[in-house]
């Protein structure tokens, strides 16, 4: 893990800090950049299914559902023992948090429990606690999430 990790906050928080893995930022204005394309968890679509229409407009996902399915991409995570289950219960700690803060109206709150979110992912990679496939799938999540929170 050669690249910096920067927790970076809207408004500015200045405890988030540079450690080891790669470039996150906790607001609402940064890119997120893809490594590589995780394709094992998309199944294809059958040849007889009808394709969406372009007409129909496409929701985004709320921050309270992308913590949900955060939460529930580290249950996987867990399952397929990518991540060990004592990291999974801190992970999911972290989320219930989250989730919290959001469902209070707190994006400020929200943010920075989320940050600590990111800091528990860098500390179990480093600890190989998990797989950095794991690790990956989870720092983009949370990079989806934190740009989905409303700005301050």
């Amino acid at each position: 893990m050669a690249a910096l990790l920067a927790v970076v906050f809207a408004g500015g928080e200045e405890d988030g800090g540079p450690v080891a893995g790669p470039t996150v930022a906790i607001g609402t204005s940064a890119p997120v950049e893809a490594t590589e394309p995780v394709t094992d968890e998309i199944s294809p679509t059958p040849a007889g299914s009808p394709s969406p229409s372009s007409s129909a407009p496409r929701r985004s996902a709320t921050p309270a559902e992308l913590a949900a399915g955060l939460r529930a991409t580290v249950d996987e995570l867990v399952q397929e023992r990518q991540l060990r289950s004592g990291g999974g219960n801190e992970l999911r700690k972290r989320l219930r948090e989250v989730e919290e803060r959001i469902a209070d109206g707190e994006p400020d709150k929200a943010r920075e429990k989320l940050r600590e979110f990111v800091e528990k992912l860098v500390s179990l990679r480093r600890e190989d606690k998990l797989t950095a496939r794991g690790y990956e799938v989870l720092v983009a999540g949370a990079t989806q999430l934190a740009q989905a929170l409303p700005a301050r």
